[in-house]
């Protein structure tokens, strides 16, 4: 129906498409371990993205073994709390893309993805807080692994060039965790 799938069934296949989660609640979207097994599997070809405009919080494992790209994004904060394996597939994390205030990225889990780009315009693990226009969001990250050589980029100014974006971005710290 409309290239939509249920996430309550512990597994969505991506099959071959692409599929688009864009979640509108009054407040932020938690997605937590309601499914049976207490894991979402991602499987197949296709583009998965979650987005939520009032923050979103990542409490139940996603185990990857597809080969399309991930996509969380949302104009508020974004919290790992549980493992995010997209498999082979890069993996995109966009995060105060309202640019507006101190909302930032929380990565209490690791992030993993056998993805092996090096392409600093298509990385591996791309994780962007806030927009050229503005924000002052942090970075706190936590493990984050690639498959061979593949690139991990992480910004806070909006842009992922050396020059450009917003001069208010935040800090980039490792989780003492």
């Amino acid at each position: 129906a409309n290239g939509s799938s249920a996430l309550s069934s512990g597994t969505l296949d991506l099959g071959g498409a692409s599929r688009t989660f864009t979640l509108s609640p009054a407040a932020a979207l938690t997605i937590s371990s309601a499914m049976s097994n207490g894991t979402m599997a991602l499987s197949g070809s296709g583009s998965l993205t979650l987005s939520n405009s009032a923050g979103l919080t990542l409490n139940v494992p996603i185990a990857g073994t597809g080969t399309g790209p991930l996509t969380l994004s949302s104009d508020n904060v974004v919290t790992i709390n549980a493992a995010l394996n997209a498999g082979s597939g890069a993996i995109t994390i966009l995060v105060n893309q309202d640019g507006a205030g101190s909302e930032g990225f929380i990565q209490i889990a690791a992030i993993t993805t056998t993805n092996t780009s090096s392409d600093p315009a298509a990385p591996a693990v791309r994780i962007v807080v806030n927009t050229a226009a503005g924000g002052n969001g942090t970075v706190q990250l936590h493990d984050i692994t690639t498959g061979p050589g593949g690139a991990v980029t992480v910004s806070t100014t909006g842009v992922m060039t050396a020059s450009g974006g917003n001069t208010t971005g935040g800090q980039i710290a490792q989780a003492s965790i």
